[in-house]
């Protein structure tokens, strides 16, 4: 496990991004509203230089207690990093609820 300082400044011997190839940073910030697991999510394209972490943090503001590298994916003109953050610092944030969360058939015996 790497160990970041706060404010996600990079770890020795990391690379920020691939030369020549195009990366936004898109962090999905969690929150419970009424009852429901709610989200929104941030996204900007990730600054020459600048490592996906820091960005990453950035994005999701002062306060978020969790945050996590979850995937990255192709997208038209380069990548996209997914970030998941939780809570959500911003408790007046306009939110959309996750719907359709499926629901565990399994029984543990």
């Amino acid at each position: 496990m790497t160990v970041m300082e706060p404010g996600g400044d990079a770890p020795l011997g990391s690379v920020a991004m691939i030369p020549g190839v195009r990366a936004l940073v898109e962090t999905v910030l969690l929150s419970a509203r009424d009852g429901e697991l709610c989200f929104r999510t941030v996204a900007r394209p990730l600054g020459g230089g600048q490592h996906p972490d820091a960005c990453a943090r950035s994005l999701a503001g002062p306060g978020v207690g969790l945050l996590h590298s979850t995937s990255w994916r192709f997208a038209e003109g380069g990548i996209v990093l997914t970030y998941v953050g939780l809570p959500d610092p911003d408790e007046a944030a306009q939110v959309q609820p996750v719907l359709d969360l499926p629901r565990c058939a399994a029984r543990i015996r």
